[in-house]
């Protein structure tokens, strides 16, 4: 008898060839997989140290009283000494914050990493030229929850940084500002 050729290699006429064998993902499969994270998150670290660098200077400008609306009192005509004023204390509700996006960078459902600057406006009582308040203050809409800084108010000036920094969900999500805690210095 004649040996056996072995297994056939092909089938039987009028069938498909087998599949062939699966390969195993190689080394620059996983290389991808693991480098590609890696390499996003480095540049979104870049980015932020960039910004946090940037966002060491910081902007002074005048805040722009909202009274203007208001009747002007006329001091009542007396001849005794005008007894000395309290300074005024203002209050959260004294400040309005406009959020002004300078950049946006959105990167599809991933979100958009976005640059702003703060435009703080005053409608309290007058504030003496020697007084001198920290305002904290909080910008919600980042993807991290609310980011809180704080602005220095000296008379009826603002010192506030140029720039800041902060991730949003989506490219549709509108920033908001709003004072929390004014504190003396």
């Amino acid at each position: 008898m004649a040996p056996h050729p072995g297994p056939a290699q092909y089938g039987p006429p009028g069938y498909p060839p087998p599949p062939p064998p699966r390969k195993s993902r190689g080394p620059a499969f996983w290389l991808l997989v693991i480098g590609l994270p890696i390499v996003l998150l480095g540049g979104c670290v870049a980015a932020i140290a960039n910004v946090a660098e940037d966002a060491g200077k910081k902007k002074t400008t005048a805040s722009s009283p909202k009274q203007a609306d208001q009747p002007a009192q006329e001091p009542a005509a007396t001849e005794s000494e005008p007894a000395p004023q309290a300074e005024a204390t203002p209050s959260p509700s004294d400040f309005e914050i406009e959020v002004k996006v300078l950049k946006k960078a959105c990167f599809g459902s991933a979100g958009c990493n976005v640059t702003y600057r703060i435009n703080p406006g005053y409608s309290g009582p007058d504030l003496g030229d020697d007084q001198k308040f920290d305002v904290v203050y909080e910008v919600r809409g980042g993807t991290d929850g609310a980011q809180v800084n704080t602005f220095t108010m000296e008379g009826e000036r603002a010192s506030f940084d140029a720039e800041e920094f902060l991730s949003t969900p989506s490219s549709g999500t509108k920033l908001t500002a709003k004072v929390k805690e004014i504190l003396g210095s």
